[in-house]
């Protein structure tokens, strides 16, 4: 059975905000920042179904969708839509990437 219930999701969060008795007093709250960078949506039901994403470009900060073959620019808009309940598209899997420290900016993975 498939879950339609209802997610909603931040574009980014701090995570020692979330669960500040975690951490030590002299732990640097930057170390738990995080950006959403992509977002798998799954359509149709438990034993039907197909994947698609919503990818955010790491320097433009633009989003994307993708479906098989197809890209186009979509919004943080669209990607909000996926949150469950209304539509049968669901954000499947969330995928967030620590910033940096020095100055809140995400890392580059690249080479």
């Amino acid at each position: 059975m498939k879950l339609n219930c209802q997610v909603t999701f931040p574009e980014t969060f701090n995570f020692s905000e979330i669960k500040k008795d975690a951490f030590s007093a002299d732990f640097t709250q930057n170390d738990c920042r995080y950006t959403l960078y992509a977002v798998v949506v799954h359509s149709g039901s438990a034993i039907c179904g197909h994947y698609t994403a919503y990818v955010c470009h790491r320097v433009s900060k633009r989003w994307y969708y993708a479906d098989d073959s197809h890209v186009s620019q979509s919004s943080w808009e669209e990607v909000q839509k996926t949150y469950g309940e209304r539509s049968s598209a669901t954000a499947y899997m969330l995928m967030y990437r620590r910033d940096r420290k020095e100055d809140g900016q995400q890392q580059d993975l690249s080479g």
